[in-house]
């Protein structure tokens, strides 16, 4: 019986130890520095507090009140990165412990659902990627003339923006910074954008009016890819390039002219845009990829200027070309039907003339050396051919499920038609053997 009241007195003194040495240990700490309780009112909004080294602001005289907002420093510059708050209206200082605040942090707002207006002052620079993403209540924003960038998805999801106003400071705007932007009507866009990311406008599908500067270069990949309500767009002169799907699925499209300065149309560019019922295709056409205008049925108008660069644009696929779909072909507004190409065409491009339910009769002229596979392919409406002697290259299937075809014409002997490479390639069955069987040799 002893020997167990001296365990259990044993084991009493040693519990007594530890806890002793717990709490000396606790004594021992530094105080931790403690935040104010989170202000959840916006206080004055009537300008962005600039907060010196003693915490007071260098324009009201304000004390500090911490908000929710968490700050970090660095290299003498301040970045907002972290929102805790609860508030709707989110008041940033332009200045924190005296240093400007330059930047809004990845992710700093990002899914704060009740948020509907931030003020974001002069001094920053930056809106860093993903920093508003899925604030869907966000419906007011006022980006400052300091601003230089907005980051990857910075503002995606925000449904409840209307209305941007893009200001020319931005050099800088990134992938999908404003997509599924679900309420937004109008947006304008900056002199200093060039080149925009990628997918920027995705499935903004209220977006009507889109204001475009002379400045840009590049209308990205995937910019208003599912804007369903964009109707109409202004392209400036000066823009290079149309991207990949860069209007796939603007189903409300009805008319697109593409100013003298665009050099290509990306692969899916126009696809799936069925109201579409006209295009100008300028003469610095030089590429046109595939399905850049697959199903777009209602395309009925191709306007064009010069008939000799048309016909040498490269069309990669059947549905590179916009007469795919039964279009009439304009030169200079007149129809064109019967067709005698001018001379210095030395050759015409694969697929040219693909699908064209207009075209009665061609005439080629003496220059030509080469005609691209499918050249005229499914031109219905076609009765004759003429070449001129100078051909050396045919590829395949040129007459490609051209049923009507009557009179094919040759201003050459039969010795030198034998001469011209003829591809025996075969689509679908069909090879050039239409050509040797209708050729009429105008000299023997």
């Amino acid at each position: 019986m002893n020997k167990r009241y001296s365990y259990l007195l044993i084991f009493c003194l040693l519990l007594l130890c530890v806890c002793f040495g717990a709490c000396s240990k606790d004594d021992d700490q530094e105080p931790v520095e403690t935040q104010p309780p989170i202000e959840n009112s916006p206080g004055d909004l009537s300008h962005s507090h600039a907060y010196g080294e003693n915490d007071l602001c260098e324009i009201c005289g304000e004390a500090y009140v911490n908000r929710g907002l968490s700050f970090e420093i660095k290299d003498g510059a301040c970045t907002v990165t972290k929102y805790q708050g609860t508030a709707t209206v989110v008041n940033i200082p332009s200045k924190y412990k005296g240093v400007a605040v330059t930047a809004i942090g990845e992710e700093c707002f990002s899914y704060h659902l009740f948020i509907e207006q931030v003020l974001i002052p002069k001094s920053v620079r930056s809106i860093e990627k993903k920093a508003f993403l899925g604030c869907v209540a966000l419906s007011e924003l006022r980006l400052p003339d300091s601003l230089e960038s907005i980051g990857n998805s910075a503002f995606m999801g925000c449904e409840s923006l209307t209305e941007v106003v893009l200001p020319d400071s931005v050099t800088l705007l990134d992938e999908g910074a404003f997509a599924l932007c679900t309420a937004m009507t109008k947006f304008t866009m900056g002199s200093g954008i060039t080149r925009p990311g990628k997918y920027v406008f995705r499935n903004c599908s209220k977006l009507t009016e889109i204001i475009l500067p002379a400045t840009l270069k590049l209308i990205s990949n995937d910019m208003f890819d599912g804007c369903a309500s964009l109707s109409s767009v202004s392209i400036p002169d000066g823009v290079e390039a149309i991207g990949h799907r860069a209007f796939l699925n603007c189903d409300s499209l009805t008319d697109v002219v593409l100013p003298e300065s665009v050099l290509l149309l990306g692969q899916s560019a126009f696809q799936n845009c069925d109201e579409l019922s006209s295009i100008t295709i300028p003469e610095s056409m030089l590429e046109i990829r595939e399905s850049a205008f697959e199903n777009c049925t209602a395309l009925s108008t191709v306007r064009i200027s010069n008939i000799k660069n048309w016909c040498q644009i490269r069309f990669l696929s059947n549905y590179s070309n916009p007469l795919s779909y039964g279009a009439g072909l304009y030169l200079n507004g007149e129809l064109v039907e019967d067709l005698v190409l001018p001379e210095g065409i030395t050759t015409l491009t694969y697929f040219a003339f693909f699908d064209y339910a207009y075209l009665k009769s061609v005439v080629l002229p003496e220059s030509l050396l080469e005609i691209g596979g499918y050249a005229f392919g499914r031109c219905q409406a076609l009765r004759e051919l003429e070449f001129k002697s100078n051909i050396t290259n045919i590829w395949e299937a040129i007459l490609y499920e051209c049923e009507n075809v009557q009179v094919i014409r040759y201003a050459g002997t039969r010795e030198q038609w034998e001469q011209i490479e003829i591809s025996e390639e075969k689509q679908d069955g069909q090879d050039n053997s239409i050509l040797e069987q209708l050729v009429k040799f105008q000299t023997k």
